[in-house]
């Protein structure tokens, strides 16, 4: 084998290397991207995620590109109310743990608390009526399936807490 053969083979070694190379890379950010951007509700232990809407519901690219923008939307709302709720939360603890605990901030932060929970809710019905307008009849159905878990109380032995405060089991 040539010296100028050989160079050509390193040469075209080292060009689909570089190739795989910023494939591989560019396939990692799409892919942590689309990750984070699927990252929907974590509250009270209850996670869902894009790919939940991707699996349950087989919503194609277009409707993940619609889910993508409204999660966008609703992101930093959501967040910022869950931040105001949490710090509401730790100043009543503080308070709470005040030899001298004042009943009217106790109360005061008990109804900022509620109605940033309302907020909550209200943001969270509005995301679901986005979501729900992409869907076809039969993602439509299953759509409860996917949102259920931020309003019921659900119990790790699989049951779920009625209004009176009783467990009922949960059909699968």
């Amino acid at each position: 084998m040539s010296k100028t053969t050989m160079l050509v083979w390193v040469i075209v070694i080292l060009v689909v290397l570089n190739i795989t190379t910023v494939v591989t890379y560019h396939y990692n950010q799409r892919e942590t991207s689309v990750e984070q951007e699927s990252m929907l509700i974590m509250s009270e232990g209850k996670r869902l995620t894009g790919s939940q809407f991707r699996h349950i519901l087989n919503f194609d690219n277009e409707q993940m590109d619609s889910f993508r923008k409204e999660n966008r939307h609703f992101q930093p709302r959501f967040r910022h109310i869950i931040y105001s709720i949490d710090s509401l939360k730790s100043e009543m603890f503080t308070e709470l743990q005040q030899a001298d605990m004042d009943s009217v901030v106790l109360d005061s932060l008990a109804a900022q608390i509620g109605l940033l929970h309302a907020d909550l809710k209200r943001e969270t019905i509005l995301f679901y009526k986005r979501i729900k307008a992409v869907c076809n009849q039969e993602q439509q159905s299953k759509l409860g399936t996917v949102f259920s878990p931020l309003f019921t109380a659900q119990s790790a032995q699989g049951k779920v807490m009625d209004r009176q405060g009783k467990h009922r089991r949960v059909k699968e």
